[in-house]
């Protein structure tokens, strides 16, 4: 099972308004982010019937599964709309699951000496084990 140790993120979200809201918003973007990758999963059986009931099944995180520290940075450069403002949307959910991506093919190729290319989520064991043998 690959497990996240530490996460870092540089932002810049121009003047902040709630210094706050913005650490909140990018720890829940990359929680959902690094959960997209190793634990959420619609699965289907090979004639389109869902394997997935209830949430329970489609591999939401729980608190054991998110032990990993999150540092963030800001360096925030006002922006030239009004007030200097910049948004936050997804900025931790997209950075999440590519770092994440590109954080487990590293592994892997340090560990095992082998070069491989993820191509679906979840990342689960099973998943691993396919691509490593």
């Amino acid at each position: 099972m690959a497990n996240v140790i530490d996460y870092y993120a540089v932002y810049n979200v121009g003047k902040p308004l709630l210094e706050e809201e913005v650490e909140a918003q990018l720890h829940g973007g990359i929680l959902q982010g690094i959960a997209q990758v190793l634990w959420e999963g619609a699965i289907y059986s090979d004639d389109g019937t869902p394997l997935h009931v209830t949430l329970a099944d489609y591999g939401l995180p729980s608190p054991p599964d998110v032990v990993y520290k999150v540092l963030t940075r800001g360096l925030n450069m006002p922006s030239i709309m009004p007030g200097g403002l910049r948004g936050i949307g997804e900025a931790g959910t997209t950075g999440a699951l590519a770092s994440t991506f590109l954080a487990l093919e590293k592994a892997i190729s340090i560990r095992s000496g082998i070069r491989v290319k993820l191509s679906r989520t979840p990342v689960t064991p099973s998943y691993l084990f396919q691509i490593i043998k």
